[in-house]
């Protein structure tokens, strides 16, 4: 059938319709942008996205900051009932009841408020961060995907985005849960300055093994993502390329290539379980210890009179405070070390830039008739993979030429410069006589 009598058919008239051809699209992007400073820390790089959603943010941070003043009240409250209601007969037993119930039930209203307005910026974070990333993939020229693996960059746009999104919003929660600490610490200082400095004096020791934590995490965790990614990338492969491995008869060894990658991600795992396995119980049970002190010390204090049982039972109570802080330390730790070799793999795809860009002064291609010319065009996708030389092509508008060789002989790169998935290295493109760059990208 000639050419000029296929049917064409035409795009509907609606608001979303672009007059070039294109479709406009009708989701607004992410609120903010990471920082493009590469010389910033990594948490410091995605904080603009967190603060596009601060409203949320602040109201978590504020009502869980709320919710730890009124968990460390009841123990005072508890003191104070002891002492003065069932000690000394000076006070109202029932009022002390009422007033440990009413800010317990404050304490748990505000907490879970915090957790609904956390969870909301968390996945508004998440959301936000994959958009982000898949924006920036679709600006990537075809040079970034052919040293690129699939399956890196799907890695990287779940399960490292989910790294980088659980610390980023969920460690200044933690932190402020771990600020029960400092709340109980005064309220350890007012009760016996003496028993509160003596409950306190391993936590120098666990300060040192935090750090030493964070050190030995960070390298296994990169790892971890990394071969992570290869399952991904030999999974994808394979999907997409079933009918190459059945044609070939290849299913055994695409089995061996993924248990080998199974088994080296199962490695990573079992070093990251052995090292947290190693270095969690100190975060978790020196707390213990200084319980033990408590027990020792404040018991020969309420034998000689020194200390009331109302005080030595709100000690305890803030020493028990004390622990979950501490066992979201460890585990802050580790998310840590996660989020920042997930958030370094991120960068390195948005830190990337296309190599085939629009000049300046870029006009829209308009009114085409449709001839094409390759003038004496010479290209290669590497120093040394030199593709075509001094090329010369001519097409007419509404002519139809068939690209004949074997494989390898540039075929499908000649498609590819016509729409400029790739620049000339020496020669021009032209439609229309118009060099394919100086036209935009989205009307050529």
């Amino acid at each position: 059938m000639p050419n000029s009598l296929l049917p064409r058919s035409r795009a509907p008239e609606t608001p979303d319709s672009n007059p070039l051809g294109g479709v406009r699209s009708t989701y607004p992007g992410p609120r903010a942008q990471i920082s493009r400073d590469a010389n910033l820390t990594w948490w410091r790089r995605i904080l603009p996205i967190i603060s596009s959603h601060r409203l949320t943010f602040i109201a978590s941070i504020v009502l869980s900051f709320a919710s730890l003043i009124f968990q460390t009240l009841v123990p005072n409250l508890l003191n104070g009932a002891i002492t003065h209601a069932l000690q000394k007969h000076n006070a109202s037993l029932h009022r002390a009841v009422v007033e440990i119930v009413v800010v317990g039930a404050l304490a748990g209203v505000t907490g879970i408020l915090s957790r609904q307005y956390l969870y909301r910026t968390a996945y508004e974070v998440e959301a936000d961060l994959r958009s982000l990333i898949y924006e920036h993939l679709t600006w990537l020229s075809f040079s970034f995907y052919d040293r690129v693996q699939s399956g890196q960059l799907i890695s990287r746009a779940n399960s490292d985005i989910r790294s980088v999104q659980m610390y980023s919003t969920f460690a200044p929660l933690i932190l402020v849960q771990t600020s029960i600490g400092v709340l109980a610490f005064g309220f350890m200082l007012k009760i016996d300055p003496l028993l509160a400095c003596i409950a306190m004096v391993v936590m120098p020791i666990l300060y040192v093994v935090g750090i030493k934590m964070r050190r030995v995490l960070f390298p296994i965790s990169w790892i971890t993502q990394s071969r992570l990614a290869d399952v991904a990338t030999i999974v994808d492969e394979n999907v997409n390329g079933v009918r190459v491995v059945k044609s070939f008869a290849q299913e055994e060894a695409e089995i061996n290539r993924l248990a080998d990658a199974a088994e080296r991600v199962a490695w990573a795992y079992v070093k990251d379980a052995q090292i947290r396995g190693q270095w969690s119980p100190w975060l978790q049970n020196l707390p213990q210890l200084g319980l033990a002190l408590v027990l020792a010390f404040g018991g020969v204090m309420v034998i000689n009179g020194r200390l009331g049982v109302g005080a030595i039972l709100a000690f305890n109570a803030y020493l028990l405070m004390l622990q979950a802080p501490f066992m979201m330390l460890g585990q802050l730790v580790m998310m840590g070390q996660r989020a920042k070799a997930s958030a370094e793999r991120i960068f390195e795809i948005l830190d990337e830039h296309p190599e085939v860009i629009e000049r300046p002064g870029a006009y829209d291609l308009v009114d085409v008739e449709g001839s094409l010319d390759f003038d004496h065009v010479q290209f290669g996708y590497g120093p040394d993979v030199e593709i075509l030389q001094d090329f010369n092509l001519h097409i007419s508008a509404g002519e139809t030429v068939a690209l004949v060789g074997r494989t390898g002989s540039g075929k499908s790169t000649v498609a590819r410069l016509a729409t400029r998935f790739y620049d000339t290295t020496e020669g021009a493109v032209r439609v229309d006589g118009h060099d394919v760059r100086d036209v935009t990208m989205g009307s050529l």
